[in-house]
């Protein structure tokens, strides 16, 4: 299962990455859920190949992974993660949503909130924007990536996801 995987590489300090198992156990391993675990907790995955495969059929269940991350401009330096490390930076009461944030250099951040429970999920997530080292003004965008979940509400330093469904997230501008 990608939630025992992610447990145990954690534990053996191989890395933050999914391990995709056997051919018979790969389809859990390219799955949503197995999206959700990476986006909640900061992780990448293999994508697994067989002869015969299609690259874009593979990668599908991770994608708006990729490209979420994908619109954060310049070098990351701090990733923000209450899950597994104390921030001030961030912080959410719903038990089953997961609050991630990536800052750059450039001064610009990312926030993922992903619902690690198979029911929707409503929640709100709190920013410290002066933690962060950012504007009370600093602008909190949703971004357009299709596959992501886009019902989020955004009132200053707060963010409103309402209804997320089982193991989807939402991403984040900030800056």
């Amino acid at each position: 299962h990608p939630e025992s995987s992610a447990y145990f590489s954690h534990l053996d300090c191989c890395g933050a990455h999914l391990i995709g198992g056997n051919l018979g156990d790969r389809l859990a391993f390219g799955s949503n859920k197995a999206a959700a675990i990476c986006a909640a907790l900061g992780m990448t995955s293999q994508v697994n190949m067989e002869p015969g495969t299609v690259f874009a059929d593979r990668v599908a269940f991770i994608k708006p992974l990729w490209d979420s991350l994908g619109q954060l401009s310049g070098r990351i330096v701090r990733y923000h993660n209450p899950a597994y490390a104390p921030t001030r930076a961030i912080a959410c009461e719903a038990p089953d949503l997961f609050p991630g944030l990536w800052q750059t250099d450039t001064g610009k951040a990312l926030l993922l909130v992903t619902n690690l429970n198979p029911q929707n999920q409503t929640g709100t997530v709190q920013l410290n924007l002066k933690e962060l080292g950012l504007s009370k003004k600093a602008r909190i965008e949703p971004l357009a990536i299709k596959g992501l979940h886009r019902e989020v509400q955004v009132q200053g330093d707060r963010v409103t996801v309402d209804r997320l469904p089982g193991y989807q997230y939402t991403a984040l501008h900030i800056g």
